[in-house]
């Protein structure tokens, strides 16, 4: 209120606000921000082709199998059953690596599939196979026998790999 006129009302200063910038932005600013969001797109990308490829080479299992340096009839009958496992995970899917014995004794697919002859002979091949790989070498000491088993098992092996029932 003022000394002068007790009844007027002076109303205060209008606040006009920020003011307008004065300069105007250079026009190089914009292809830069998009031209560095586009590099870093692609390098986001590149790095994850690479890291699929990568994931991709470690789960692909080996197929090739070493060469068993031992001629002994207990290598002999392992490399049989790898050999047998590695023919089932072709014909099944390779989710039958992941299966024991007695899982595999255990699937009516697998029996129907292979037929009850063949079927029986897998089990028992994979089984002396766990027990020669898993029993201590005292208990398992039957060289004379497995030599017997081992050429017939060798000749079902082939048979076995030869027929296409799936």
């Amino acid at each position: 209120m003022s000394q002068e006129s007790p009844g007027m009302l002076v109303p205060p200063r209008p606040n006009l606000g920020p003011e307008p910038w004065s300069e105007v932005p250079p026009s190089w600013q914009l292809p830069l921000a998009m031209g560095l969001a586009a590099a870093t797109l692609l390098l986001a990308a590149f790095w994850l082709l690479i890291r699929r490829r990568a994931r991709r080479r470690q789960e692909i299992p080996s197929r090739i199998q070493p060469a068993i340096a031992d001629d002994s009839p207990s290598a002999q009958l392992l490399n049989l059953a790898g050999q047998v496992r590695e023919t089932l995970a072709t014909r099944f899917g390779p989710s039958i690596r992941a299966r024991t014995t007695e899982e595999l004794s255990a699937d009516p697919a697998v029996k129907e599939a292979l037929g009850d002859d063949h079927f029986e002979s897998l089990i028992r091949l994979l089984a002396t196979a766990d027990q020669w790989k898993f029993a201590s070498p005292p208990g398992n000491g039957q060289t004379e026998s497995l030599l017997d088993e081992l050429s017939r098992w060798s000749a079902w092996e082939g048979v076995f790999r030869g027929t296409g029932r799936a």
